[in-house]
């Protein structure tokens, strides 16, 4: 089996109320999930079933661009026709369903759309454990 790096941005962040429930609200888990991510980036949606934070759509259509243009200056030149094409794509997008949907594509390891599982530790000693959905900027086998 094969190892991979991936870099990306958090876009959303589903936990399960089964996973949080029996010791934490709603209120006290966002506490709990801004010691270490800054949660005033995100927006709360609240289902029967889990709670989602969504990053804020201003954020992306502000940000992303320089920012992806900053970690692909950090690339070798060799891949500047590709930056160039992702990041003249991405400007075009006019809203963040827009941008999630391009990453989605996978038409490149550059940009993409994944998720990854992790646990968070809340209350120093529960494991709770949350889907994070990326905007990957970095896919790559070791």
């Amino acid at each position: 089996m094969g190892q991979y790096l991936q870099a990306g941005i958090c876009y959303q962040i589903v936990v399960r109320k089964g996973e949080f429930t029996d010791v934490l609200t709603a209120e006290q888990l966002f506490e709990e999930l801004n010691k270490e991510i800054d949660m005033s980036l995100f927006n709360v949606e609240e289902t029967d079933e889990c709670l989602r934070f969504v990053i804020k759509e201003a954020v992306v259509l502000e940000q992303l661009h320089d920012f992806m243009q900053q970690q692909f200056s950090l690339y070798d030149e060799g891949y500047a026709d590709i930056f160039e094409s992702i990041l003249s794509k991405i400007s075009q997008k006019k809203s963040l369903i827009e941008i999630i949907d391009f990453a989605k594509e996978k038409k490149s390891r550059f940009f993409n759309e994944t998720d990854v599982y992790q646990h968070f530790t809340v209350l120093s000693w529960k494991s709770i454990g949350v889907k994070v959905s990326l905007l990957a900027f970095l896919c790559c086998e070791c």
